[in-house]
């Protein structure tokens, strides 16, 4: 017998057997945690009295109770309900509540994903299975990602639609809406100036940066006599990212040429435009999957965006789209060089937490320097 034949074979086996029995002990695994939540669930009941005043008690901070809804207008009807950040307070002060997504497979550059939400306690259960295409749209068209993060942060948007409709499936709607009403009490608690005085003071306080009465009705979708506390939060937080000057006004405003008509749906100048800025909560396109078309159909309306890309965002994402460079090195490299702390997961992120990053990213991306940094980076 020869001397190869004597050595061990350490590593030898069937890889389609080897990656079987991985997957069977994951399954094993999963198996006995979900069977010690459901043990867990049944020995430590919630207590519906103190899991309801924790929820209400959470909802009395202001932080909370200003991300708590989502708002837009729709074809002239507001739209409104409560946002994935309200819900994920609820359900972790509920108790025995568990819920979240996971890919499932992927393939032809699309994800199938899946999302639940699942009370241990009374085994009601939502689930829904969907696909997500991995395209990002732009104003100036679309092009396929194909960067991990990218692709991450893509399926982690749309999953929380879903997981948000899951939860309200589980948890009972009186909850939800008694923690809505305490969050819209919150916001309206300690003002003594009629909400009608306090857009006048606002829109004040917005020319100093060039924005008009008008460029705000856009924004909001209607007519600033109809404003809610809601809408006027996410106003008031939009001009503390302008006085601090993490943001631009063309991050959130569009200038107008004339005052939009609310009752006809059309300006002055002519029928609206399909390539008008969306406006507050109106989902920015970033994704045609018909199943996300169906569901928003059926009432489950996606999450207000945070703002429109900046100038340099687009500029870099160009760059980096034309470069074959990933939108997730340049992140890694900012954070490497000093222009960011590492925690942003997105351009848009990073441009409102460091505004110069990506100008600077910008300016030097010509000399060549950036290209080799950026191609250094893992």
């Amino acid at each position: 017998m020869s001397d190869q034949n004597q050595v061990p074979q350490l590593f030898s086996g069937d890889p389609m057997a080897i990656q079987a029995s991985a997957d069977a002990a994951a399954v094993a695994r999963a198996t006995q945690e979900i069977q010690a939540a459901l043990v867990i669930a049944k020995r430590f009941p919630r207590d519906e009295i103190k899991a309801k005043s924790k929820i209400l008690k959470a909802c009395q901070r202001r932080e909370l109770a200003e991300i708590a809804e989502y708002e837009y207008s729709r074809g002239g009807t507001k739209i409104t309900g409560p946002t994935i950040d309200l819900l994920r307070a609820v359900a972790n002060r509920w108790g025995n509540v568990r819920f979240g997504w996971s890919e499932v497979d992927r393939k032809d550059a699309q994800s199938l994903v899946r999302v639940f939400a699942w009370d241990l306690e009374t085994n009601g259960q939502a689930e829904r299975t969907f696909s997500v295409r991995h395209w990002r749209d732009t104003q100036k068209g679309g092009y396929e990602i194909t960067d991990e993060r990218d692709i991450y942060e893509l399926l982690a948007n749309m999953a929380s639609r879903r997981v948000r409709a899951c939860l309200q499936e589980v948890i009972d709607q009186d909850i939800i809406d008694a923690a809505v009403d305490q969050c819209r009490k919150t916001l309206v608690s300690g003002e003594k100036v009629p909400i009608q005085d306090r857009v006048v003071h606002m829109v004040n306080a917005y020319t100093e940066f060039g924005v008009t009465k008008e460029m705000i009705e856009t924004r909001v979708g209607h007519s600033l006599e109809a404003i809610s506390e809601n809408q006027f939060a996410q106003l008031r937080r939009i001009y503390k990212s302008l006085k601090d000057g993490i943001a631009q006004r063309d991050d959130f405003f569009k200038p107008t040429m004339a005052k939009p008509d609310f009752g006809t749906g059309a300006t002055a100048g002519g029928p609206v435009q399909a390539a008008a800025a969306p406006m507050a909560g109106q989902p920015v396109p970033t994704n045609s999957n018909p199943d996300e078309e169906a569901e928003d159909a059926a009432g489950l309306a996606p999450e207000p965006p945070a703002k429109h890309e900046a100038r340099y965002v687009r500029a870099v994402r160009n760059l980096c789209k034309s470069s074959g460079i990933s939108e997730g090195k340049v992140l890694d490299l900012c954070a490497a060089i000093g222009l960011g702390d590492g925690s942003a997961t997105s351009l848009e992120e990073l441009q409102m937490s460091n505004p110069a990053a990506l100008q600077k990213i910008h300016d030097e991306w010509s000399t060549g320097g950036i290209m080799e940094r950026l191609k250094g980076v893992r």
